[in-house]
């Protein structure tokens, strides 16, 4: 079965939940997303986008990687699709008006990540 998202749907996987690790010296962040200091924007593999999202977000594209603003997805669940190496795959469900930045390889870590920033969009929310 190959699913697809319709009308104005995106469905993203790959979200950057979980420990994290950044650069060759192998520096180890580890999850912080259920705390406070974890309510951040996070970085989504695009699976699949309605035909409706086509004229509207043109840069949005499937296989590549958004930055979406924290709130801005459902929770998390399980998507059969035989495209998948292990025929199911988390998916995301994205709000694509809190899509921030696109990117066609994963980015390493936040855009925001030192604490003073996140501080500062907690404090403007």
């Amino acid at each position: 079965m190959k699913a697809r998202a319709i009308a104005d749907h995106l469905l993203c996987t790959d979200g950057d939940f979980g420990d994290q690790t950044y650069g060759e010296s192998g520096i180890i962040l580890k999850d912080n997303s259920k705390l406070a200091q974890g309510q951040v924007s996070r970085w989504f593999k695009v699976f699949s986008k309605g035909e409706q999202l086509a004229e509207k977000y043109d840069e949005i594209e499937e296989g590549k990687w958004v930055y979406v603003q924290y709130g801005r997805w459902t929770p998390g669940f399980m998507l059969e699709d035989e495209r998948f190496p292990d025929g199911k795959k988390k998916c995301w469900k994205i709000d694509p008006t809190g899509v921030m930045a696109t990117a066609d390889e994963k980015p390493a870590g936040h855009l925001n990540y030192k604490s003073d920033a996140i501080i500062a969009e907690r404090l403007t929310r």
